[in-house]
């Protein structure tokens, strides 16, 4: 998911949220990522308790 920044202009310039699963610990892990810069790696890493199942998909909403 591509979150972008307030007031950007650039359009990669935000974030990206994605979902890794870990195997050796049976968990998914979301990495937020630079959307300019993907070689930087990821600039945030969330632990969940849990894995999230292949096949997920993200629902898209207006914040307006």
């Amino acid at each position: 998911m591509f979150v972008p920044k307030p007031n950007s202009r650039a359009e990669a310039d935000g974030w990206v949220l994605d979902l890794v699963y870990d195997t050796a610990h049976n968990q998914t892990d979301v990495v937020i990522l630079n959307g300019v810069d993907f070689d930087r790696g990821a600039i945030a890493r969330l632990y969940l308790k849990h894995h999230v199942p292949y096949g997920l998909h993200s629902c898209f909403s207006s914040l307006v």
